[in-house]
């Protein structure tokens, strides 16, 4: 086991962690239905830019933006911004 250090948040089996518990196949349904719930809810106005901080892999990022918003995904980390860059592309 490694210790926990101040970079925690860089190391990729976090990350692989974090992943395989927060975007489970079970909860994509949930997620298609909720970022367009909250867009609305916020009264987010048409073509906006939504900020999306601590975006991780994106998977919020990419809802937004499919649902025509622009989309300013930021995150500590850049593994994850990268990864999503190449998928959404």
């Amino acid at each position: 086991m490694q210790p926990i250090t101040t970079k925690i948040f860089e190391l990729e089996d976090t990350l692989k962690s974090w992943d395989a518990h927060y975007y489970q196949p079970l909860a994509q349904h949930y997620y298609d239905q909720a970022i367009p719930t909250m867009l609305k809810l916020m009264e987010v106005e048409p073509g906006a830019t939504v900020l999306d901080a601590g975006c991780r892999p994106g998977v919020h990022s990419i809802r937004v933006a499919k649902e025509g918003y622009r989309v300013c995904a930021i995150d500590t980390n850049h593994l994850p911004i990268l990864t999503t860059a190449h998928q959404s592309v």
